[in-house]
């Protein structure tokens, strides 16, 4: 909500955890206030969370691909700091389908992030 025009909102980027994964690490008082603040129950909060970013003023919108897999730690792409073990997560052709196109379409589509609207 406090974003403006002008701005990127991220769920995350190549330098963190997975939304889904930093859910699962966070604390219980972490935990109840993103779910009063995003009014959902956790059970999808990668989802809940992109829709909050999606439905931002913020220009642009972005998620990794592992937020939109709705990943856990183990498709965490880098540690800052740590030399070695970073960059080798790699999508596989089978976590792709339709429907989680379709649902990124549908949540891009309603709130006019397509190109062109």
């Amino acid at each position: 909500h406090n974003y403006t025009s002008k701005s990127v909102v991220y769920t995350g980027t190549h330098d963190n955890d997975t939304t889904a994964a930093w859910y699962a690490g966070a604390n219980s008082h972490e935990k109840d206030h993103v779910r009063r603040y995003l009014s959902c129950d956790g059970r999808d909060i990668t989802w809940d969370m992109m829709l909050a970013a999606w439905s931002s003023v913020a220009q642009i919108a972005i998620a990794p691909f592992q937020d939109i897999l709705n990943l856990g730690t183990e498709a965490r792409m880098n540690y800052p700091g740590k030399a070695m073990g970073n960059w080798t997560w790699r999508y596989q052709n089978h976590q792709v389908s339709d429907w989680l196109a379709g649902r990124l379409a549908d949540l891009t589509m309603l709130y006019g992030r397509a190109r062109g609207t």
